[in-house]
């Protein structure tokens, strides 16, 4: 009978299988590392890139808020020059207003009329003066009317002062409207123009003193 001694065999195939598996393992542990390094790599490009964002973002509103701020500014000139602009435009219509309304007054003044006082509150006039008599203050009050700068003309008080050698005087007291005529436009009708002027009211004689 022969017999084979198989006992040096066995422990090379152990040895052989227990090679194999610490190969495996090492090949598992080797793939993995390489896996957590690509993953790491990966979780790190994409941190930079974030970041990097971030950057670009944190930079683009920082212009964004400066170029605000220089519209901001621009608005606030417009509107500083608009508000000069229109303080400039309003006193000089107030000037042309005041320098017409003196005009037109001292060409609406009778020789026999004087006034000694004149006081002017937003487009309201008011006369205190002294006439030769109550058809002279009548006349003027007419020559009033009849401009376009002045309206609503009336007569508040006239009364009848006795001055040096017995000549009588009257004093009186005016009240009016004044403001920039407006344009004359082709569809005014020429009949209109030589329409009379309306807002003149004679003088109350009942008051006149005697």
């Amino acid at each position: 009978m022969i017999r084979i001694n198989l006992l040096p065999y066995r422990p090379a195939q152990r040895q052989r299988k227990l090679n194999t598996i610490l190969t495996a393992w090492g090949v598992s542990a080797l793939l993995s590392l390489l896996l957590l390094f690509g993953v790491d790599l990966f979780v790190l490009d994409t941190i930079q890139t974030l970041t990097n964002s971030k950057n670009n973002n944190s930079k683009t509103i920082q212009d964004l808020n400066e170029k605000l701020g220089e519209i901001k500014d621009i608005n606030d000139r417009k509107a500083l020059a608009l508000t000069r602009l229109e303080i400039i435009n309003r006193l000089s219509h107030e000037q042309s207003i005041t320098i017409h309304v003196l005009d037109e007054l001292t060409r609406a003044i009778p020789e026999q009329v004087w006034l000694t006082r004149m006081e002017t509150q937003i487009n309201q006039l008011m006369l205190n003066g002294l006439a030769t008599s109550s058809a002279v203050v009548a006349d003027f009050m007419r020559q009033l009317a009849a401009s376009p700068y002045f309206s609503n003309v009336e007569l508040s008080k006239i009364v009848q002062q006795e001055v040096q050698h017995g000549e009588k005087i009257q004093s009186f007291t005016m009240e009016l409207k004044f403001a920039m005529p407006k344009p004359v436009t082709a569809a005014s009708s020429p009949a209109s123009e030589g329409a009379p002027v309306a807002g003149a009211q004679a003088p109350d004689r009942s008051t006149t003193g005697k």
